[in-house]
């Protein structure tokens, strides 16, 4: 039986182990996992920034040094903007948490808001694809074991 998290799992070669998810389902990815979420900037608070998709919402923690670095665009982030975010899934009552390691802000590279809005429809696709691909390979290893 494959479980729900082994379902968003993909395996590149240039950044390893990534778990790609819909917010709702973080909780069922292992603890210090390497997630892949995508949704709106709900409020920022520091060093904490609340993401949501239409499945929930997340606390993404953001070091003061790495806001710095390529691949995460903060400066300038509002409420509303729509961001992609890679980093280290951190389960911790009463919620679970993201430690960035890649933080994109999306909405800036769109050239409209209806694009902005596509991105955020399509992601869901994005994630059932890879659900429907890891699900194939989770099939084709059951039957080569047999």
């Amino acid at each position: 039986m494959i479980l729900p998290h082994e379902m968003q799992y993909i395996d590149t070669s240039t950044e390893g182990r990534v778990f790609k998810s819909q917010i709702n389902n973080l909780q069922n990815i292992p603890d210090n996992s390497q997630v892949w979420v995508q949704g709106f900037v709900e409020e920022i608070l520091g060093s904490s920034i609340n993401i949501k998709d239409a499945t929930g919402s997340v606390v993404v923690l953001v070091s003061a040094n790495s806001a710095t670095k390529p691949g995460f665009q903060v400066a300038g982030l509002q409420r509303g903007d729509y961001v992609l975010i890679s980093g280290k899934l951190v389960h911790r009552q009463p919620y679970s948490r993201i430690k960035a390691l890649k933080f994109l802000n999306l909405t800036s590279l769109s050239q409209s808001p209806e694009e902005v809005a596509e991105r955020a429809e399509l992601w869901k696709y994005e994630v059932e694809d890879a659900q429907r691909a890891c699900q194939l390979i989770h099939n084709t290893r059951q039957q080569q074991q047999r």
